[in-house]
């Protein structure tokens, strides 16, 4: 077994604020692939996932009342969204899900760390034997049973949208970019011996993303009207 470690930092939406929260992850690993390249592919999308999603995005309850209009507000921000309310654990066992999701089926991921400044430093810990409760597939889409959560796809995304056609056809979100795009797509034939194609390919493609979060004051909120 192996491990990782990483620093993000995020904007986590609560009923009442909006504050900024530096967390730090830690990652126990096992691998289940002798093919070196897909080794470095299921490293480079955890990092890249962490570096470029949930770093500088937006953590919030999927349930909460004005996110459409901070989304509206922020079209160019990152989201994570949480079938819970924003807490360290629950955060936790959505990367160990997503992480798990993306990197199948050569690492698996046996137990993740999470702690933040917010929650004074305490360290969480899942480890892959325990229950993951509302993340659960079956709890979500029940009138899509091709579909899963976010958390549980392997592609890009940290949130769900689905739109239906007027002819009936259901597409979803699937992330700002597809993994291809960036040369960490599993079923891509690089050469063995190319050890930089993946790190070429996140260089030549990671200014594209867009991370940086705007603030901006959103109209609705709480402040009593003065006559």
């Amino acid at each position: 077994m192996i491990s990782w470690d990483r620093d993000f930092n995020t904007i986590n939406v609560t009923d009442k604020d909006m504050l900024p929260n530096s967390y730090s992850l830690k990652l126990h690993v096992d691998i289940t692939t002798d093919d070196l390249l897909k080794q470095n592919i299921c490293f480079e999308r955890i990092k890249f996932f962490i570096d470029f999603v949930v770093d500088k995005s937006v953590v919030v309850n999927k349930s909460y009342k004005k996110l459409a209009s901070l989304k509206k507000a922020t079209p160019k921000q990152q989201w994570v969204e949480l079938p819970t309310a924003v807490y360290d654990q629950s955060l936790g066992v959505a990367l160990y899900c997503k992480l798990s999701a993306i990197t199948y089926p050569h690492m698996d991921i046996k137990a993740v760390e999470i702690s933040s400044e917010l929650g004074d430093d305490v360290n969480y810990v899942f480890e892959d034997d325990q229950g993951i409760g509302i993340y659960n597939k079956e709890n979500w889409f029940k009138q899509y049973d091709f579909l899963d959560p976010w958390w549980h796809r392997a592609d890009m995304s940290a949130y769900d949208k689905l739109d239906k056609s007027s002819e009936g056809k259901v597409t979803w979100y699937t992330g700002p970019l597809k993994w291809e795009d960036i040369g960490l797509s599993f079923d891509q034939n690089f050469k063995q011996e190319d050890e930089k194609v993946v790190e070429k390919a996140m260089k030549d493609n990671v200014l594209k993303f867009p991370t940086r979060w705007t603030p901006k004051v959103i109209e609705g909120g709480n402040v009593d009207k003065q006559e």
